[in-house]
């Protein structure tokens, strides 16, 4: 994509953006917040965002920080603007910035929710040096409830291909307990880019969470 286009889609999707978080201020309010310690690094992501019966704003960012080496910074920050075309089924257009650079994307995305269960399926085009196939899952499951507590798994997964190659991935797993709008646990984060190069993360995580249950 032309150099000027791509900045014309920008200057679009920041405007779109904007004129929905202007709306969305009387609309349904949604954060949640983790934070990771770990064995290599140290991590926090947060979800902010806005919704009414069509229109979705959101805002995500992820900020990783090595204890030894400042090279191995892991960033990835998106905010999108999504339509719900029909219950449970979105389009997404975002723009946002991850390791190497800028990008802005293109999306459809699939959510189903049950009493204990949230899916989310997407897939589409992200723009950074060159276009690629962007897939994501995201997986939550809650166990039986005993004395407000409940079993807590998560699985996030994000790859970016091109020409049938991996040149951007990320996987998370989260293990833990959930009370009300805090979660706890075990934490395991795993970053790959296309030189091969992974980064591991082990360790605990807390998350306070303000996105309710629709189901």
């Amino acid at each position: 994509m032309k150099k000027g286009m791509q900045n014309r889609l920008r200057l679009v999707l920041i405007a779109l953006c904007l004129i929905l978080f202007n709306q969305a201020m009387a609309q349904s309010q949604r954060f949640s917040l983790e934070t990771v310690s770990g064995n290599r690094s140290i991590g926090q992501q947060h979800l902010f965002g806005y919704r009414n019966a069509k229109w979705e704003f959101q805002h995500f960012s992820l900020i990783d920080f090595e204890y030894a080496q400042k090279r191995n910074a892991i960033y990835f920050v998106r905010s999108s603007a999504l339509y719900k075309i029909v219950d449970g089924l979105y389009l997404q257009a975002g723009i946002g910035l991850k390791n190497p650079g800028s990008f802005h994307s293109l999306l459809g995305q699939y959510r189903h929710q049950s009493k204990r269960s949230k899916l989310s399926l997407s897939s589409g085009f992200t723009w950074q040096q060159g276009r690629s196939w962007e897939n994501s899952l995201s997986f939550e499951l809650h166990g039986p409830s005993l004395q407000g507590w409940q079993t807590f798994t998560r699985i996030f997964l994000l790859t970016n291909l091109q020409e049938q190659q991996l040149i951007r991935g990320i996987a998370q797993f989260r293990l833990g307990l959930t009370k009300g709008n805090h979660a706890l646990g075990l934490a395991f984060n795993l970053d790959r880019f296309s030189e091969g190069r992974e980064l591991r993360n082990t360790g605990l995580f807390y998350k306070i969470n303000f996105i309710p249950h629709e189901n």
